[in-house]
C-alpha cells in the first residue's frame, strides 16, 4: 500500500500529482505510512464516514452533494478496481 501512495503522488505521472485533497473512507488499508506519504507530497487525506442508510452523516462539515457523489461513485466503480 505504501508503494501505491508513492505511485499515486509520483511527480511525473502520478494520478494525484496535481491534487491537494483525496476523499477516502476509514479503511484500515490506509496506514499511517500511507497517509504520511500523501501528506509529505502535499495531499490532504481526511477520512469520510458515511451513514447514508439512516439519512444522516457522521462526519461534520461534509456537503450532502459530496456524500451523494461518493455513494454513487461506489456504485459505478467496479469492485475489482478497488483492490
Amino acid at each position: 500500500m505504501n508503494q501505491m501512495a508513492r505511485n499515486l503522488t509520483d511527480t511525473m505521472d502520478g494520478f494525484l500529482r496535481n491534487a491537494t485533497y483525496l476523499i477516502r473512507d476509514r479503511d484500515p488499508l490506509f496506514t499511517k505510512v500511507f497517509k504520511d506519504i500523501l501528506k509529505d507530497r502535499g495531499v490532504k487525506s481526511d477520512p469520510v464516514t458515511l451513514s447514508l442508510l439512516d439519512g444522516r452523516t457522521s462526519s461534520t462539515g461534509i456537503s450532502v452533494r459530496v456524500l451523494w457523489f461518493i455513494a454513487n461513485l461506489r456504485l459505478l466503480v467496479p469492485q475489482d478496481l478497488s483492490t
